[in-house]
């Protein structure tokens, strides 16, 4: 049903040939539906504990076993591969995973609730903590890197009516390219140059003949470069999550590259288009490239059945079709489950370290994955610096998904920032408590609603022997872990389970990530498939753009030495093609003849601030906000 909101707001959604950074107008019926700094969606209702507060008593009424102790207990840590052979996906995998994440979500934290350090006991009764404490007279609990922490400071992520809140639209937009409202997406513009391009800044080596590389950050970014001055860190559309480690900085100077190809290129074939057409139109290619690498190729790594996909809705159209499915009662607004919990499930691919190689596949070097808020090794050339890194992604295997987590991760990740105190933690452990904290309700009741558990008396797990989804050995660890089924955290279910048939995960997170995928494209108006005489792509372009939109050819186009690559970047292969015989999109099909522009296209951020000062009628989680924000791990 639609919301009742004043006709010249719609009219003026309506009247939108491009996306707002923010999310709103996408959706007709509720012009917010999905924006940034809204509440996430449920998929079940939230089991809040004392009003507001998180989840942690059991259903005996009991507290729940410590977060750390559960992490220990069930998970493992390792340097490598347990159990055979690695799977059949590269580690590009997991970096796709994280950087579609930060497109889709950024939750809003408490910055300042001052939940302690690795070396006194967390604090209590605060409330705006979550912290996990570490029991010194048990040795496992103990973190390998820190032996005498005694606590892992948490702090709460912030509420707003009752929900948490998404500092980004919900909607795959390329908001970690582009930003996530008009401010951030003005401060990324190259205002100089005329051809819609985003700002860059050559490679300060040498060698001057290297593609330019992301802006510098602001004097006031977090960053650990060992030489700031002349390496220093980068400024991106995700500005906060950017320079997290050294695979995403290189994912996000690949698409901004890619932006200002496309759209020099635009500029040569329609000397008449104004910057700002230029970059709009750039803008809604890269977004139809990043959603279609999604579906076509990163899709099919986590679900290889081809009938899964089509099943659930996240299987793309055929050439020469338009896609239908639009829906604007489909909610495109992230689920909280699936943030807090199933699309975490790429922790478990995390590499102790990756390679850098040359464009001859010679390892020269490699990094570790602890490597933090340090671009050093993008301006490194004798490891081949950005190429180098985007090779290691390409050619080394990812780690499995199940139980076994890095080191790295587990036992010694180091946690920082511009507000934060360094502390040693458990990212294992960290994501069952936030689980908790944004009052997920227990696995057994996922499954219900996934309708996974139908043969049972209630559609319910009662006891932990009808669990037979998951090895007889994990399930042994787990009643360890929690007194009764009704107790299981959904990270730590959706984890162990066996992978179900088609898919690399089990039933439950399987059933989570492919009705999210499916609600990201069934639910929004702009989807790149979607036909569309005034906001969409051509038949033909479209098609093009399913031919040509590959990661494998965005490497190429954006690369200095890369010369040969697998066709499927995402999947392992031995046999190479040369960049020529990878097909890419043709952009003269974006040409158009003298006098058939637009009448000078309003700037799309006057027209998005103007929208929000004239007053749109909101419900209580749709709130703009302005300020400082915290950001949730």
């Amino acid at each position: 049903m639609c919301q009742p909101i004043p006709l010249y707001l719609r009219l003026n959604c309506i009247r939108r040939r491009y996306r707002t950074f923010d999310g709103t107008c996408n959706n007709l019926c509720n012009i917010t539906e999905g924006s940034a700094e809204t509440g996430f969606d449920r998929f079940l209702p939230p089991a809040f504990q004392n009003g507001d507060g998180p989840r942690l008593m059991s259903s005996s009424g009991a507290p729940l076993k410590n977060a750390r102790t559960i992490s220990k207990n069930v998970f493992k840590s390792t340097s490598e591969d347990v159990g055979g052979k690695p799977p059949p996906f590269t580690h590009v995998t997991m970096t796709w995973g994280q950087f579609i994440d930060h497109d889709i979500t950024l939750t809003e934290s408490n910055e300042t609730a001052g939940c302690g350090t690795n070396n006194e006991q967390c604090p209590t009764n605060i409330p705006g903590c979550i912290s996990i404490p570490i029991s010194q007279n048990n040795p496992d609990d103990r973190l390998a890197n820190n032996v005498t922490a005694q606590c892992i400071p948490l702090s709460r992520s912030a509420l707003r009516d009752r929900e948490q809140v998404n500092l980004v639209s919900s909607y795959i937009d390329a908001s970690m390219v582009y930003g996530a409202n008009c401010e951030e997406a003005e401060s990324l513009r190259d205002k100089i140059a005329n051809t819609g391009s985003l700002r860059v800044l050559p490679l300060p080596v040498r060698r001057s003949d290297r593609m330019p590389i992301l802006p510098e950050a602001s004097p006031e970014s977090f960053c650990k470069s060992p030489r700031p001055a002349v390496r220093p860190c980068f400024l991106a559309g995700d500005f906060r999550r950017v320079n997290e480690n050294p695979a995403l900085m290189v994912m996000h100077t690949l698409f901004v590259r890619e932006h200002n190809r496309i759209a020099q290129f635009l500029h040569y074939l329609n000397p008449m288009w104004q910057d700002e057409k230029l970059f709009q139109e750039a803008r809604k290619i890269v977004i139809g490239q990043i959603q279609h690498i999604t579906y076509n190729e990163w899709l099919p790594v986590l679900f290889p059945s081809k009938k899964l996909r089509n099943d659930e809705g996240i299987l793309l159209e055929s050439s020469g079709r338009f896609f239908s499915g639009y829906d604007p009662n489909v909610r495109a607004t992230t689920l909280n489950a699936f943030a807090a919990a199933a699309l975490r499930m790429g922790h478990s691919l995390i590499r102790q370290t990756f390679g850098q190689f040359s464009k001859a596949f010679v390892r020269l070097g490699e990094i570790n994955t602890t490597t933090f808020f340090n671009p050093d090794p993008l301006y490194t050339l004798r490891n081949n610096g950005i190429d180098g890194i985007s090779l290691g992604l390409i050619k080394e295997p990812s780690q499995k998904f199940d139980r076994n987590f890095v080191e790295a991760v587990h036992e010694s990740l180091v946690i920082e920032g511009p507000t934060i105190e360094g502390f040693v933690g458990d990212l294992m452990a960290i994501n069952i408590q936030r689980g908790r904290d944004h009052a997920l309700p227990p696995y057994i009741e996922f499954r219900r609603a996934c309708d996974l558990d139908k043969n049972l008396t209630g559609g319910l797990v009662t006891d932990f022997s009808q669990l037979t989804n998951i090895d007889p050995a994990q399930l042994g660890k787990i009643k360890e872990s929690y007194d009764h089924p009704a107790d299981i955290d959904l990270y730590v279910g959706g984890v162990s389970e066996r992978p179900q048939k088609g898919s690399i995960f089990g039933e439950t997170f399987s059933c989570l990530i492919a009705r999210s995928f499916k609600r990201y494209r069934f639910g929004d108006r702009f989807w790149y498939e979607r036909r569309d005489s005034y906001t969409g792509f051509t038949s033909r372009q479209l098609d093009s753009i399913r031919r040509g939109s590959s990661l494998a050819r965005i490497i190429c186009d954006n690369s200095d030495t890369v010369k040969e690559l697998q066709r499927r970047v995402f999947e392992s292969s031995t046999v190479k093609v040369h960049c020529d015989d990878i097909p890419s999109i043709n952009l003269n099909l974006w040409r158009e003849d003298p006098g058939m522009e637009d009448e000078n296209p309003s700037a799309e951020c006057e027209a998005c601030t103007e929208s929000i000062k004239e007053g749109q009628v909101m419900g209580p989680d749709d709130a703009m906000s302005t300020g400082a924000v915290s950001v949730t791990t």
